[in-house]
């Protein structure tokens, strides 16, 4: 979904820059960021993650992949795409911006509408790349219509340490 997220902020940085973007450093769009926002499972991560706005998660550091790029390179374009002079792009971006993740999720199955992201890829026209497997469907289905309850409701562990305290006492 967040690649959808993010393909969808890049088109209207095409468009509003009018395909005007520089192909090299001073490219003007969202690249890939770090392994953290990806890889990180634990439940109280992910609980907080439902309430970061796009802003917050976009701005975290990006791939190592790219050496050439500032590891803020993110964050500083969201500040200036929040800052443009023209006043219906700024206010664009920063509506764009304070959007959480759980209302892209909502709007991603198609529960909500939010005008900001119209036009982004949604469930509807992933799930037909999945078409010829129904039952991978209907759990993919389930889980994204259900997501919050689902992340809200799980227990994290505790930690190794504290497990290991408890063995010995």
């Amino acid at each position: 979904m967040l690649d959808s997220v993010k393909d969808h902020i890049n088109e209207k940085i095409k468009l509003f820059y009018n395909d005007d973007i520089d192909m090299n450093i001073s490219k003007k769009e969202l690249l890939p960021f770090g392994r953290e926002q990806k890889f990180n499972a634990k439940i109280d991560y992910n609980k907080s993650f439902l309430n970061k706005t796009l802003e917050d998660i976009f701005s975290e550091s990006i791939s190592t992949k790219y050496k050439k790029c500032n590891t803020e390179y993110n964050k500083n374009l969201i500040k200036s795409l929040k800052n443009i002079k023209d006043e219906y792009k700024s206010q664009y971006f920063k509506n764009l911006f304070n959007i959480t993740f759980i209302e892209c999720a909502q709007h991603f199955r198609g529960s909500i509408n939010i005008k900001e992201l119209n036009g982004m890829k949604c469930f509807n026209e992933v799930k037909e790349q999945f078409s010829d497997d129904n039952e991978y469907v209907e759990n993919l289905s389930y889980h994204i219509k259900n997501y919050e309850e689902i992340i809200n409701r799980k227990k994290g562990r505790g930690e190794k340490k504290q497990k290991k305290e408890k063995k010995n006492t």
